[in-house]
């Protein structure tokens, strides 16, 4: 019942073939086909999902001020997005409003302090309450996230990454402040990206210290 697992399948199958039209800086018609299906597929599975539409969006468009692609492949990023969640909001529209009850929702506690460190350990180290993260996972998460950040420029689409994490979670905090929406288990669509940063932030870390060492 729970569409989680395949919604983390499918969203990592959308940012690789995206991720490598950004890399060949073009798109066939074969690849343009496979990530339009794979996107429709994505989206049809949970509305979290639809955080890739912004995070790619903004990719394209960051690499095109940075004269790494055509202007022409915004207009074609803005196309796939614009048919893919074409089902998507045909059943929200016609299917699924219509029918929804009112308290949808509603139920989510207001985020605090404690929520929000709980939901960041549900993320980034798969711990739920009451079993608490142990000093040595916050340590280790916490200088991961720390070395992400601050070699990000050394991180291939380290934007996209950010953009489909952390850029959606502070989004949802900031939201939650005037209605209550920040609940980790819809951020959980991009699990394995979570675990990619620790493991750029650490690799780039691990690279910066062994430069350090022999300078």
């Amino acid at each position: 019942a729970r569409p989680y697992p395949m919604s983390m399948v499918l969203t990592i199958s959308a940012s690789y073939l995206f991720l490598l039209w950004m890399t060949r800086k073009t798109l066939n018609r074969w690849q343009g086909l496979g990530l339009l299906l794979v996107s429709v597929l994505t989206y049809l599975t949970h509305y979290a999902t639809l955080i890739l539409i912004p995070a790619q969006l903004m990719t394209i468009g960051w690499l095109i001020w940075r004269k790494r692609l055509p202007q022409r492949a915004l207009l074609v990023g803005v196309l796939i997005q614009c048919i893919a969640v074409a089902p998507t909001v045909y059943w929200e529209v016609f299917v699924s409003s219509p029918n929804r009850s009112p308290s949808v929702l509603t139920w989510i506690a207001p985020t605090t302090p404690a929520r929000l460190l709980e939901g960041i350990s549900q993320l980034f180290i798969g711990t739920f309450s009451p079993h608490m993260p142990t000093l040595f996972q916050v340590i280790a998460v916490g200088f991961g996230i720390l070395g992400f950040l601050v070699f990000m420029r050394r991180i291939q689409f380290g934007g996209y990454w950010i953009l489909l994490t952390i850029a959606p979670m502070l989004g949802l905090v900031i939201v939650s402040q005037i209605r209550p929406l920040f609940y980790a288990r819809y951020l959980s669509i991009t699990q394995p990206i979570y675990i990619l940063i620790i493991v750029f932030g650490w690799w780039q870390l691990w690279r910066w210290i062994a430069n350090y060492r022999f300078m």
